[in-house]
């Protein structure tokens, strides 16, 4: 929960809407322990049996609902089912009913919102129907339809913006990680041509035709320098490296130009 607080992520808001659900059973559990409520057996196996298969498989579970968005059906269904076999009046499930508000806002967004919003009130209607209970039986204990409809729509934006909100978190820290990653790739090379920039040009240049495989003879021929000049640029260009060989030599330039290359 402190992770949700402090950083939402689609990972951790995933996981409060399945500890959600699983909360939300407790209390119906503890309602038919205690004879609060009438709470069918059968009924309540099934949903627990249920909600712990997508629980176990709930990163398949996403991705499908992504590429398949009327699977969500599946728990809309549920939902009703619910609402029917365990009675409309004083329904054990109520909290367990906004779930698929939860889960169709964290993956449609505002756009699943307002449709589950509006499928989640016309449930709620099917259901009174066919218990054969209308709307003044709601209107008689100050409810109204309306109402529930709007609370199932601002349940629904609240958690399509958190989802919205992690998203933009995480778009942020890649382009953070990247633009750190650029930082360092700068440092090294500036670090790397602070080094370099103790040599002369001419001392880079012997180094270059070096690395390239070139010996002392050929460079000599080259530059129309002597061979004992040569040697010297490299003497004085691996001291200034603080290194002793030319292999050294020859990989520090290397890197330098490896990282301006990327």
């Amino acid at each position: 929960m402190s992770a949700l607080l402090e950083r939402p992520s689609k990972q951790t808001i995933l996981e409060f809407l399945f500890l959600y659900r699983f909360i939300t059973l407790g209390y119906v559990a503890f309602l038919s322990l205690t004879s609060l409520r009438h709470v069918p057996i059968l009924s309540f196996a099934l949903i627990i049996i249920y909600n712990i298969l997508i629980y176990r498989y709930r990163t398949a579970v996403i991705e499908k609902l992504y590429k398949y968005p009327y699977l969500i059906a599946i728990d809309l269904l549920f939902t009703f089912l619910l609402r029917i076999n365990s009675g409309v009046k004083a329904n054990p499930y109520y909290l367990y009913s906004y779930s698929p508000l939860f889960l169709g806002g964290f993956v449609f967004g505002y756009i699943g919102a307002f449709l589950l919003a509006g499928i989640e009130s016309t449930i709620l209607v099917a259901a009174d129907y066919t218990a054969g209970i209308g709307p003044s039986y709601r209107l008689s204990n100050g409810e109204h339809t309306f109402t529930y409809a709007l609370f199932y729509l601002l349940i629904a934006v609240v958690i399509a913006y958190i989802a919205d909100l992690a998203n933009q978190l995480e778009e942020t820290s890649k382009i953070k990680a990247t633009v750190d990653s650029e930082l360092v790739k700068a440092r090294k090379c500036l670090e790397l041509s602070m080094v370099l920039n103790q040599l002369s040009m001419r001392e880079i240049q012997v180094l270059r035709l070096t690395s390239k495989g070139k010996t002392v003879d050929q460079i000599a021929i080259d530059l129309g320098l002597s061979k004992n000049t040569i040697k010297t640029y490299l003497k004085r260009a691996y001291e200034k490296l603080n290194v002793s060989s030319k292999q050294q030599a020859i990989a520090i330039l290397m890197r330098q130009d490896s990282e301006v290359g990327q």
